[in-house]
C-alpha cells in the first residue's frame, strides 16, 4: 500500500511548473530589437552599427539612439526586468567609452578579430560603408538639437520624428512619431514625408519627396535641418555668428515655447502652419516676423505684420538683435539670448 498523500497527484502539475526555469526576457531584442545572436553582444552588434566601425560620430549618434531606446523602460515594475535593462545600459556606456578611445578600441578590435577569426584590416577594405561618409545632415533651427550632425551612410535609412527610437528624435508637440525619412536610392539622397498629411518644405517649397543637393534646406514644423557635404578638413566655427535662443516668456502656450538658431539659420514667426516657429493667436499675422543672420549679426525683421513688431517696447521694421533683447509680437513677449 502506497504512502503518498491522496492529493499528491493533483499538485504534481503544480509542482512541475514550479521547478521549472523561469523564461528570461532577452532584453536586447526585447528593448534594443537586436537581431537573434550571441548574448551578450559584441559592442558592434549592441550599437547596431557596421563592424569595426571607423567613425567616432557614427558611434556617438549609435550610442545615444540605443539609450533614447531603453530609457523609458529602466522604471519597470518588475525588479528582474529592470535589473536586465540596468545590465544592458550599463553595456551601452561600456561601448561608448571603449570606442571613443582610440587605444582601447583598436585592443578591442584586435581581440574581437581573433574571436571572430577575420581579418580586420582586410574586412575593412572589403566593406563599402566603411569608406567616410560624404554627407551630413544637421539641425540648424527648433526646440532642441541644434548644432546635432547625422553623418548618412549608403546602408542606413535615416528616420525623423518625436518616437524615441528614430535615428534623429526631434521633441516637439507639432511632429509626428515619425515624420520622415531619408535613405540613398541611386547614388542621391532622397528625403520622403512619411505621410501625405504631414508638411515638409524643401528650399521654401512644399514637397512629399524630394532628391536632395548639398546646402538644401529642410523645414519640418518647428525644425530646420541643412544637408550638406562632409568638409574634407575641419572647419573652424565662425566667431561672428554666436548661436541665438529665443524664448517664449508670456502670451498664450505654444507647443515650441524655445527656438533655438545657428547659422545660416533663419526662422519665419507667424501663425501659418509651415512657420518654422508657430505662434497663435488673432493677433498674430500668417508671416509676423523672421530672425536671421545677415553676415555680421542676428537681425529681427517684421513681414509687414498686421499689428506690428516691437523691440524693447519700440515698434521697428528692421533691426539688430543683442543679448536679452525683448520682443513683443501680438500677445507674446520674447526674450533673445545670444550664446558666445
Amino acid at each position: 500500500m502506497s504512502n503518498r498523500p491522496d492529493n499528491e497527484d493533483s499538485g504534481s502539475a503544480d509542482s512541475v511548473k514550479k521547478l521549472e526555469p523561469e523564461k528570461k526576457i532577452d532584453a536586447y531584442s526585447e528593448y534594443l530589437q537586436l537581431a537573434d545572436g550571441n548574448r551578450p553582444p559584441h559592442l558592434y552588434q549592441l550599437l547596431d552599427i557596421e563592424l569595426f566601425c571607423p567613425h567616432p560620430e557614427r558611434i556617438n549618434q549609435a550610442v545615444r539612439r540605443q539609450f533614447r531606446k531603453i530609457k523609458p523602460y529602466e522604471e519597470n515594475p518588475d525588479r528582474q526586468v529592470r535589473e536586465r535593462i540596468q545590465d544592458v545600459m550599463t553595456h551601452i556606456a561600456t561601448a561608448k567609452t571603449v570606442l571613443n578611445n582610440p587605444i582601447q578600441k583598436a585592443e578591442y578590435d584586435e581581440r574581437l578579430a581573433k574571436a571572430l577569426k577575420i581579418d580586420r584590416d582586410e574586412y575593412l577594405l572589403t566593406r563599402t560603408a566603411a569608406r567616410p561618409p560624404e554627407f551630413c545632415i544637421t539641425v540648424i533651427a527648433g526646440p532642441a538639437q541644434v548644432g546635432s550632425r547625422f553623418e548618412l551612410l549608403p546602408d542606413k535609412s535615416i528616420t525623423l520624428g518625436t518616437n524615441a527610437q528614430a535615428t534623429i528624435c526631434l521633441p516637439s508637440l507639432r511632429l509626428a512619431p515619425l515624420q520622415a525619412t531619408v535613405d540613398q536610392r541611386d547614388d542621391n539622397w532622397v528625403i520622403r514625408n512619411a505621410n501625405e498629411s504631414l508638411v515638409m518644405i524643401v528650399n521654401d517649397a512644399r514637397c512629399q519627396e524630394q532628391v536632395l543637393e548639398s546646402g538644401d534646406v529642410i523645414d519640418l514644423v518647428g525644425y530646420r535641418i541643412l544637408f550638406s557635404e562632409i568638409p574634407k578638413a575641419p572647419r573652424k566655427a565662425n566667431a561672428n555668428a554666436p548661436p541665438l535662443s529665443l524664448v517664449v516668456h508670456s502670451g498664450p502656450s505654444v507647443p515650441d515655447p524655445l527656438m533655438n538658431l545657428m547659422s545660416p539659420a533663419s526662422v519665419l514667426i507667424g501663425r501659418c502652419d509651415t512657420a518654422l516657429w508657430q505662434l497663435a493667436g488673432k493677433d498674430v499675422s500668417l508671416h509676423h516676423a523672421r530672425v536671421e543672420w545677415d553676415g555680421a549679426f542676428w537681425q529681427l525683421r517684421d513681414l509687414h505684420s498686421d499689428t506690428g513688431t516691437f523691440l524693447n517696447g519700440e515698434k521697428v521694421t528692421q533691426s539688430i538683435l543683442g543679448h536679452r533683447d525683448v520682443i513683443n509680437l501680438g500677445p507674446y513677449e520674447i526674450q533673445v539670448r545670444l550664446r558666445k
